[in-house]
């Protein structure tokens, strides 16, 4: 299966470094990647926190990417403007804003990126205030944007760190039809998921060296009594298809993410023909 990997990036992260007295500042850093409609827009900005005691300080920073079009009044594809959306819901809520389906779309801009990490600075000074702990805070956001012939594969993994026992942390594949702007789903790539979640059962089982006997009730994994399924969450290259299960999803905190990958060679004769076409 042919890729093209058009975009890398966006990177929240939030480290504790040692006290320096800069004033919380923004830096953009933009570039631009032009299709014949648009342009992929590159950036960054950054600022730094301080702690009240003034011991400790932190560099936030924001690694982005939007489609933009090229001139006024020219129309973004719908895959663009899906991964637009995609990229927005997931910057709000990742910069601890609200995040809802029916907020409408802000102006994509370096401007927008910028208040989200403002958003960041209040909330981290709020807490700071009210409970007195020391700067301990972690967000960090990552895209990679991959370009199949019908298709483009959206990654968005996710980790923050706000306290408690341990941070928390996602990954999400988006495949985005490149015709329609519609997000696509296992039934689009695959004609028999039963057939599929037998055929990848045996990988998972061989991961962790399961008895094909196995009783899943009494394992450490969490099927209902359907029994295994593949994760919804998926994402191909030339040679394979890889299910991933994210923390908690399946399985206790201490097995973490849980990523199966099955052959393409394995699954022939269950893929479809748009499945088959990005090959």
């Amino acid at each position: 299966m042919p890729v093209k990997i058009i975009a890398l990036g966006i990177a929240i992260s939030l480290q504790t470094v040692g006290f320096c007295n800069d004033s919380i500042n923004h830096s953009t850093d933009s570039t631009k990647t032009q299709e014949r409609n648009a342009e992929l827009i590159h950036g960054v900005a950054t600022e730094t926190l301080h702690s009240f005691d003034g011991t400790d300080s932190s560099e936030i920073s924001l690694e982005y990417y939007y489609y933009a079009p090229l001139n006024e009044g020219t129309q973004l594809q719908p895959y663009q403007k899906t991964l637009n959306e995609i990229v927005y819901q997931n910057t709000l809520w990742n910069t601890l804003s609200d995040s809802d389906s029916d907020i409408p779309l802000r102006t994509m801009n370096p401007d927008f990126f910028d208040n989200q990490l403002d958003t960041v600075v209040r909330i981290f000074e709020e807490s700071q205030e009210e409970f007195e702990y020391e700067l301990a805070w972690s967000l960090d956001m990552y895209t990679q944007v991959t370009d199949h012939k019908l298709y483009v594969d959206l990654l968005i993994e996710e980790y923050n760190y706000l306290g408690g026992a341990h941070g928390n942390s996602s990954t999400v594949y988006f495949q985005i039809d490149r015709s329609s702007g519609q997000v696509l789903g296992l039934s689009d790539f695959f004609t028999d998921l039963d057939a599929v979640n037998q055929i990848s059962e045996t990988y998972f089982k061989d991961l962790f060296d399961l008895e094909d006997t196995v009783n899943w009730e009494e394992s450490d994994f969490w099927f209902s009594d359907a029994g295994f399924e593949v994760s919804e969450i998926f994402t191909f290259d030339a040679q394979k298809v890889t299910f991933l299960f994210n923390t908690y999803e399946i399985a206790p905190y201490y097995y973490g993410p849980i990523s199966v990958e099955v052959p393409i060679a394995a699954l022939e004769g269950y893929l479809t023909d748009y499945c088959i076409a990005n090959l």
